[in-house]
């Protein structure tokens, strides 16, 4: 057993600081030859005051520094900074090249012989080729969407490539002077080691699978196109719901002014049946011993009255003064009497409720 190994099992053991994840940081990072990459670096309160570093190396142990809080950083490229209010410190390191590929390590110095310094491991791998942000991007129909490709430097004059799924021939290609612009695409190289893809006029048709290409590298994006938002509303789409709404006002005030045209309904519906009875009780008992030939004569002038008048509320209450006063038959003809009558006040009644309006 080396002695390297008890010693981290004795930091174990007893708490030392080093081995209980008083920092951390990001996993691995794969970036672009030619681009930045920023990397922070979170640590506990209690470092709050203490050195911070970055170094390199596959050994926390025997790594090499790049730059410390308390001095300038050994390789220019690279800055650190460190904020004690957030409780993190990072790392920038710009241009990065192939040979910057490596193991690096966020440490914060503890101080001390047998302290070990608490740190945190990345790993960076720098590569040649091409890459986008995102690699699922959704946009709207009959709208756009945009696609930024990065490309490392080694492919800034690389030809670049719009391809549709696996399809080569589909491929729409930069011209020379970094721009290219037809009906439904345009693409523009700012030489920077990123070109943007746009789509204009999307529809259904465009959802699927595509390539950005530089020289005989690419990476892969899929772009979904979703249908307008039913919650985006035109000018014109308002104006017609303010015109909408508008009439569903007049409409309902004109309810409610037909409503208070009705209100006499309820009550001379019941008066009048009720008339109906007592009307049909007396004229039954008031018929007892009458002629009939009387009775005849007034069941004719009744008739009349009724299909000549004007349908009035004054007139529909004449009638029934009139037969109450009538004595028209014997008590054989009672009975055709009682039903004629009713059947007349009953349909003078229906007549009257269907006037709209009444004097």
């Amino acid at each position: 057993m080396s002695p390297a190994f008890l010693l981290r099992l004795l930091f174990l053991v007893f708490g030392f600081p080093g081995v209980l994840g008083a920092v951390s940081t990001l996993k691995d990072l794969t970036i672009l030859e030619g681009h930045s990459v920023t990397v922070p670096c979170h640590y506990e309160p209690q470092y709050a005051d203490h050195v911070k570093y970055w170094c390199r190396g596959n050994l926390k142990d025997f790594c090499k520094s790049v730059a410390r809080t308390d001095s300038t950083p050994v390789d220019s490229r690279v800055e650190i900074h460190d904020d004690p209010t957030q409780m993190v410190f990072s790392i920038t390191m710009k241009e990065l090249r192939a040979e910057d590929s490596a193991w690096y390590w966020c440490g914060v110095e503890i101080g001390g012989i047998w302290t070990a310094d608490d740190t945190a491991s990345v790993h960076i791998s720098v590569v040649h080729g091409v890459s986008v942000v995102n690699q699922m991007v959704t946009g709207e129909e009959g709208g756009s969407v945009s696609v930024q490709c990065f490309y490392s430097d080694g492919h800034r004059t690389s030809v670049k490539k719009w391809c549709r799924s696996a399809d080569w021939n589909t491929c729409v290609t930069l011209g020379v002077n970094g721009t290219m612009k037809e009906d439904s695409v345009v693409i523009s190289d700012d030489h920077n080691r990123a070109f943007t893809v746009t789509l204009l006029h999307l529809g259904k048709k465009d959802t699927g699978w595509y390539r950005c290409a530089a020289g005989h590298q690419h990476a892969t994006v899929h772009i979904e196109v979703l249908p307008r938002s039913l919650t985006e509303l035109t000018p014109t789409t308002l104006q017609t719901t303010s015109l909408q709404a508008l009439d569903l006002g007049h409409v309902t005030r004109q309810l409610d002014t037909g409503a208070g045209q009705d209100d006499w309904v309820s009550p001379l519906l019941i008066c009048g049946i009720l008339s109906i009875l007592v009307l049909v009780v007396m004229v039954t008992w008031r018929l007892w011993g009458q002629k009939p030939w009387e009775m005849r004569r007034r069941v004719l002038e009744i008739e009349t009255d009724i299909m000549v008048s004007p349908v009035t509320r004054s007139s529909f209450f004449t009638l029934f003064t009139t037969l109450l006063l009538s004595c028209c038959s014997p008590p054989v003809a009672v009975k055709s009497v009682n039903t004629q009558v009713l059947k007349l006040l009953t349909e003078r009644f229906l007549r009257l409720m269907s006037v709209p309006t009444l004097s």
